[in-house]
């Protein structure tokens, strides 16, 4: 007989203080669900893909300030890059790339450590639900599952009950 989560993909405010930090910080919570099912260097991988993603985005952006690309579209002109611009287009693209393949291995990380714990708690569900939640619903997946490793983890008394 299959269980169930302990909350729905949309019961993130059962927990608020996580959920809050989830929102800004969900690499944090992807290490804590981690080293939680035992995934440790899973967990480590998520937090540095999550920062390689958000630094090259920030880096990426930063390198677009430094074409003219803002100044003629203010002016009201169709951007023409400049021979100054292009090293910093190269610049923007790499990064770009850098930003979009973080994204994607971190969803990914996700993917696998929410089907990691549908299979050891026994959850209905199947992969594709599993790929389709992690990829559109991140945040709330994270704290799905960090809630259900709370509720499994601690009885009702809030005595540990880890065996």
């Amino acid at each position: 007989m299959s269980n169930e989560w302990a909350h729905g993909i949309c019961g993130c405010f059962s927990n608020v203080p996580w959920c809050l930090v989830t929102c800004c910080f969900p690499c944090v919570t992807s290490y804590k669900v981690g080293t939680r099912l035992g995934l440790t260097g899973l967990a480590i991988v998520s937090v540095i893909v999550w920062f390689v993603y958000f630094g090259s985005g920030w880096v990426g952006d930063w390198a677009l300030t430094q074409t003219s690309f803002r100044t003629q579209l203010d002016a009201g002109k169709e951007y023409e890059p400049t021979e100054e611009d292009q090293p910093w287009l190269l610049l923007y693209s790499v990064f770009a790339v850098t930003c979009v393949a973080g994204l994607l291995i971190f969803l990914t990380i996700v993917w696998k450590m929410r089907s990691s714990m549908r299979d050891r708690y026994d959850i209905e569900g199947d992969c594709c639900s599993d790929c389709i939640c992690s990829c559109f619903c991140t945040e709330c997946v994270l704290c799905q599952m960090y809630n259900h490793l709370d509720m499994n983890d601690t009885g009702a008394a809030g005595i540990i009950t880890r065996a």
